[in-house]
């Protein structure tokens, strides 16, 4: 047997119990006592499988147990715990641990965890992007290859799909690349937006009407579950279906007949179903707003699309695309990216991820037509924007966290400055640093304005300082405020 296993344990006796036991299957072990060490270790060489502690002397297995899986090889995660709880271990498998085991570990239960997890990974190795691409959807992050393994499974079966993510993600496209790589690939793709259909109309839209149905019917329509015959069909935002439409649709989804409004003849259709959301179902249900037996006929499998912000390795991938597919329409040369404009769209949140990033990009160049390079300036003001308040407000947090480190009489004396080094809390230098630099900065201001009796002009003449930099620095180091000039308060 072959394959690379980490163990992540803080209890020597344990690491030293599972290497014996790993190693006598002709496993390559690696050790780690810390979740340092280990994400370390798992950056440095790929893992099938992982050994993980939940309660490690510097956080919780479980709340890296998701960058383990998105790490180099993408291993299968074995979560080991003293504390046996059935809470426990559902809360692990949430997180998508393979395995759970329970302190004192038992060699035998140690060897067939590991014997399954490395029989899974040979009998379903994940393709790569290349083999299962979708037009248009840009996927290079570890989130995404992960979401791609599971399209691709879903592509080779015939199950419902149930797609979640935020808006703007790219749940279609990413059902349209199942169907696209599915046996219904050559019969009719039918989207059914859910937001968009009157809650009196969806019925007439789903199943269709015959002539004189209802008022306004002067002639007879087919609906949309019926084109899909021999497709798919794919209802996009699902959770804005009304009540009493979905006990209809779970009856088309069991039966696979319906019955057109005004027509007493049953009609037959033979689709798949692919539903996406940006709600959650699972308390939709539990507050009665979705039906149960409805979810649970949609969600066949699962497949959970990532927001951009969570795979910040696509964003440039993205953009490169955009800009390739850009030059290309138009004929001219892919601009290039300065550094402003990569630090500011990886800095920025992208609340409507995919979506949003493409109208940004589309933005910029439509206001750079003469630049042969995008600059943050060309981004959208309100990317922009976000981006300097978030920056603003990390360097408030920052000097708060930095004054709240320093004893209080320790402010405006240089010889209390050594009391900082009494404090049980050693200080970083950063923050001794920028305590000495305010504490100058107010000792300058206060003997300068002593000096020029408060007079603006004297002093921006004694520190060489225009009167706009003389304001915004005694703003800044919270000193008085100067006096007019005698013949400007004569004036007044």
């Amino acid at each position: 047997m072959t394959g690379r296993i980490l163990v992540v344990d803080d209890d020597g006796p344990v690491r030293d119990l599972l290497q014996g036991v790993l190693e006598d299957l002709g496993l390559q072990v690696r050790s780690a006592a810390s979740l340092e060490e280990a994400l370390q270790a798992s950056k440095a060489q790929p893992f099938d499988v992982v050994f993980l502690d939940v309660w490690l002397p510097d956080g919780c297995g479980l709340d890296a147990l998701e960058k383990f899986r998105n790490s180099q090889g993408r291993p299968e995660v074995v979560i080991m715990t003293g504390r046996a709880e059935t809470s426990g271990a559902a809360l692990a498998m949430e997180h998508g641990a393979w395995d759970y085991l329970s302190k004192p570990l038992m060699p035998d239960d140690v060897r067939l965890a590991v014997v399954r997890a490395l029989d899974y990974r040979r009998s379903s190795a994940p393709p790569s992007a290349a083999v299962f691409s979708i037009p248009g959807l840009v996927a290079t992050s570890p989130a995404m290859m992960e979401c791609l393994h599971t399209a691709s499974q879903a592509a080779a079966c015939d199950v419902a799909v149930l797609i979640t993510g935020e808006t703007g993600t790219g749940k279609e496209l990413i059902a349209r690349g199942i169907h696209g790589r599915s046996a219904r690939s050559a019969k009719p793709f039918v989207v059914v937006d859910c937001t968009v259909i009157p809650e009196h109309l969806v019925e007439s839209h789903l199943f269709g009407h015959e002539k004189g149905a209802f008022t306004g019917a002067d002639k007879s329509r087919v609906g949309l579950v019926k084109l899909a015959h021999g497709g798919t069909l794919f209802l996009d935002e699902v959770g804005d279906l009304p009540p009493a439409a979905q006990a209809k649709l779970l009856r088309v989804l069991q039966e696979k007949t319906f019955r057109p409004m005004g027509s007493s003849a049953e009609v037959t259709s033979d689709f798949r179903v692919i539903a996406a959301t940006h709600r959650n179902l699972e308390d939709m249900v539990q507050k009665g707003a979705f039906r149960r037996d409805l979810y649970y006929r949609l969600a066949g499998m699962r497949l959970a699309v990532p927001p951009l912000r969570d795979r910040k390795d696509d964003i440039l991938p993205i953009i490169q695309d955009i800009l390739r597919r850009e030059a290309s329409r138009g004929g001219g040369e892919v601009k290039g990216l300065s550094p402003d404009f990569l630090e500011t769209v990886l800095a920025y949140s992208w609340p409507g991820n995919v979506r949003e990033l493409l109208h940004a990009t589309l933005h910029a160049l439509a206001v750079s037509p003469a630049s042969p390079t995008l600059f943050a300036v060309h981004l959208p003001p309100h990317v922009r924007a976000a981006v300097s308040a978030a920056r603003a407000e990390r360097a408030r947090a920052a000097a708060a966290e930095t004054s709240q480190s320093l004893p209080q009489d320790a402010q405006g004396s240089a010889d209390a400055l050594e009391k900082i080094f009494e404090n049980p809390q050693f200080p970083t230098y950063k923050a001794f640093r920028q305590h000495v630099l305010d504490w100058a900065d107010r000792r300058y201001f206060e003997r300068l304005l002593e000096r020029c009796g408060g007079n603006v002009e004297k002093a921006c003449a004694l520190s060489g300082l225009s009167r706009s930099r003389l304001y915004a620095l005694l703003k800044e180091a919270g000193s008085i405020r100067p006096q007019s000039p005698p013949d400007q308060a004569s004036q007044k």
